[in-house]
């Protein structure tokens, strides 16, 4: 998540509406504790201008004349609001077959891991779990790997990704799958070939590799919901944890540990680790390339 350095807290910023607005730091404290309660999302002092420029511009189409205000609406309100600001305040940064090696051995080690396991329990179907998926890159170039690498897996529909996000707006971008060229610059001509139908400017992903990928909305601070994903291979919960506060990772990582069937696998971003978070699963070492794993019960 970028830093705003250099402003001075509570100055008047302009915005795309042409007007200007102020958040205090008392406006700031309460807003920072909503977000925190209701998502677990961490918003540290330094980032007060980045919050006060995402939110600008939507209390001026509101009408709203301070964050107090906007702050009652997101309270008292319909859901609807909460959609928008969740809109707001995430970042969506990412590309296909980012962290290619990670992505090796997913698709060449653990994957093949997790069949064999579901053949010993008599189940047809490997469950995948995009967490925090944005606009879809990771989901999509988990199920083009599978396509290339395991193609009886893929045809046979053995290999279901259910990828989900908090934000409404990004997952509607998702299921629509188009991207542009920055977006595929890690394929190769081949993959955008196969895998793409070109539109203008822009790549629209193929209705194959759509086929075994189901978007829903989730808010991983929500533990009732999070009881709902359950029977799960493999998780991908990469360069999501940053942007959650100690204890609200602690509880995602538990509901995380309850989801997973025994023997599978949880991926995070090659920066991430679980130290000082939890002991329950068992690190393990593919070359350089570390995964955690929930442990077999003998």
């Amino acid at each position: 998540m970028p830093v705003q350095t250099g402003k001075t807290p509570g100055a008047l910023r302009s915005n795309p509406y042409g007007k200007e607005i102020r958040m205090t730091d008392d406006e700031f404290e309460q807003l920072v504790r909503f977000i925190y309660e209701k998502t677990g999302i961490e918003f540290k002092s330094s980032k007060k201008y980045l919050l006060e420029n995402r939110l600008s511009p939507r209390l001026v189409e509101l009408g709203c004349t301070s964050y107090h205000d906007y702050l009652l609406l997101l309270k008292y309100d319909s859901n609807n609001e909460f959609q928008h600001f969740t809109s707001a305040i995430t970042i969506n940064e990412t590309s296909f077959l980012r962290n290619m090696p990670q992505l090796r051995v997913f698709v060449d080690e653990v994957l093949p891991r997790v069949v064999k396991q579901a053949q010993d329990r008599a189940v047809r179907k490997v469950r995948l779990w995009s967490a925090g998926c944005s606009s879809g890159e990771e989901p999509y170039s988990l199920a083009l790997l599978i396509a290339e690498k395991h193609p009886r897996l893929f045809n046979q529909k053995a290999v279901e990704i259910v990828a989900t996000d908090i934000d409404e707006e990004i997952l509607a971008k998702a299921r629509e799958g188009v991207y542009s060229e920055f977006s595929l610059r890690n394929l190769s001509p081949i993959q955008k070939n196969n895998h793409f139908t070109r539109e203008g400017r822009y790549f629209r992903i193929t209705p194959k590799i759509k086929s075994i990928v189901r978007f829903t909305r989730l808010n991983l601070h929500d533990s009732a919901r999070m009881r709902l994903m359950h029977d799960v291979d493999i998780i991908f919960f990469r360069n999501v944890m940053i942007y959650f506060g100690t204890e609200a990772r602690k509880q995602i990582l538990a509901n995380m540990y309850d989801s997973l069937n025994p023997g599978g696998y949880l991926f995070l971003g090659h920066s991430e680790s679980l130290h000082g978070l939890t002991k329950a699963f068992k690190l393990v070492n593919f070359g350089k390339i570390i995964v955690y794993q929930k442990q077999i019960r003998v």
